[in-house]
């Protein structure tokens, strides 16, 4: 590999594991939960919890493979829409005894969707599109549960939307690294440039100044002065 080869590879080997930890968590995340939202509710409820998890579980498809491709932005656009619906449609898709304690399976699938973002997508979408998801996920379980609503569910906004803000700070340190440790590459890569073409001038000088007219045929020593 070639100095100007070298020098970015480490920004883009992080960028690229940051795009993988993204599917990671979209997979990793949606069986089980989807899962237990299935199991936990009854009657009606089951049914359309049934749909909604398919319905997120197929555009999560699209959603996957719009990331492997780098096409991070437009998906994490639409996948924070799609999320959003979700997360307005949660109490219609959420048991009843859930809701009277503040409980929601959508509030951990979108906060883990949030932090996905963070590490996939640069952070004027990343940012804006997490916090849109983990509040409208929050605000919608709060005004569907019954009775009032205490210090315990704005502590759940605040900290939802704190744990994206967090992911963000870290890959932003990540990525800051990254990008240091390019530039060192890209010195070292110069200086040993610089170092080569120094070495060489004065050999190149001797060469041709064993040709200049008048000057002796015999070859200069090791210990002559060539520029003599």
């Amino acid at each position: 590999m070639t100095g100007a080869e070298a020098a970015g590879e480490a920004a883009r080997r992080v960028a690229l594991l940051g795009r993988r930890f993204a599917i990671g968590i979209r997979v990793v995340t949606l069986v089980p939960i989807a899962s237990v939202a299935v199991l936990a509710a009854d009657g009606p409820a089951r049914t359309q919890a049934i749909v909604a998890t398919l319905l997120t579980a197929a555009w999560s498809v699209f959603y996957v493979a719009g990331v492997v491709r780098g096409r991070t932005t437009l998906v994490t656009v639409v996948d924070g829409a799609v999320l959003c619906a979700l997360g307005v449609v949660g109490a219609v898709v959420t048991p009843l005894h859930w809701l009277e304690s503040g409980k929601s399976w959508i509030r951990p699938f979108v906060t883990f969707a949030a932090v996905g973002y963070q590490y996939s997508t640069r952070w004027t979408v990343g940012l804006p599109v997490g916090v849109a998801v983990c509040s409208t996920a929050v605000v919608a379980t709060n005004v569907a549960q019954l009775g009032w609503v205490g210090l315990d569910a704005t502590v759940t906004t605040v900290w939802s939307n704190v744990i994206a803000i967090l992911a963000r700070v870290l890959f932003t340190l990540l990525c800051s690294a990254a990008a240091r440790a390019d530039a060192a590459v890209a010195d070292v890569a110069e200086a040993r440039a610089a170092a080569v073409e120094g070495d060489a001038r004065p050999f190149v000088h001797a060469k041709s100044s064993s040709f200049v007219p008048g000057a002796s045929s015999r070859r200069a020593g090791p210990g002559s002065d060539c520029d003599a």
